[in-house]
């Protein structure tokens, strides 16, 4: 009589579990490097001020894109638009949010930034938090371009509908507290 085996059914990681850890750490790094960095350099008046162009410019970029995909969702929520439209507007301009968010990153190494100032280090850590949101709200728009293309807001299941609104919440608050520190304190 055979024996039995021990069970070797190992679950395995999703395919993006891997990729999303790697963006994440890549998120970390590059907020490391524009906080430390940032200690290094000490840009004369010019040069700050050409970066102070930049960093707003990039501000309009990635944050003027995520207000594109806010909206679109808001309007999915109303039954103004389909959640696949609110999918593909996200999926379209993402670039350009991952664009301005790494431009506003780099560009910050560059305006020296008062780190001894608690509004500072709220903006920094309202950055970094926009930026690891914006990483896991990847997986939740995938699933939701999975969802067939007519599919109206009452058939996407709750339990995506929550992540779809905590996600949108965390970055509006995310990119508004920096934006707002930025122009007060920056």
């Amino acid at each position: 009589m055979p024996t039995a085996r021990p069970s070797t059914d190992h679950t395995p990681a999703p395919p993006h579990r891997g990729r999303t850890l790697l963006l994440l750490l890549a998120v970390t790094a590059l907020w490391c490097l524009a906080v430390l960095g940032s200690t290094a350099i000490d840009p004369d008046r010019m040069v700050r001020h050409f970066f102070k162009f930049v960093h707003i410019m990039a501000l309009v970029l990635g944050f003027g894109a995520v207000l594109a995909v806010d909206t679109c969702g808001i309007a999915a929520l109303f039954g103004r638009r389909s959640p696949a439209f609110a999918t593909r507007v996200a999926a379209t301009v993402d670039p350009a949010i991952w664009a301005g968010y790494v431009v506003i990153t780099l560009s910050g190494l560059m305006l020296s930034p008062h780190l001894t100032s608690v509004p500072m280090w709220i903006k920094l850590v309202a950055a970094l938090l926009a930026g690891w949101n914006g990483v896991l709200a990847r997986g939740t728009m995938r699933a939701l371009l999975a969802t067939p293309r007519d599919t109206t807001l009452a058939a996407v299941p709750r339990s995506l509908t929550v992540r779809v609104l905590g996600h949108a919440v965390l970055s509006q608050a995310a990119w508004w507290t920096a934006a707002i520190i930025g122009y007060f304190w920056g």
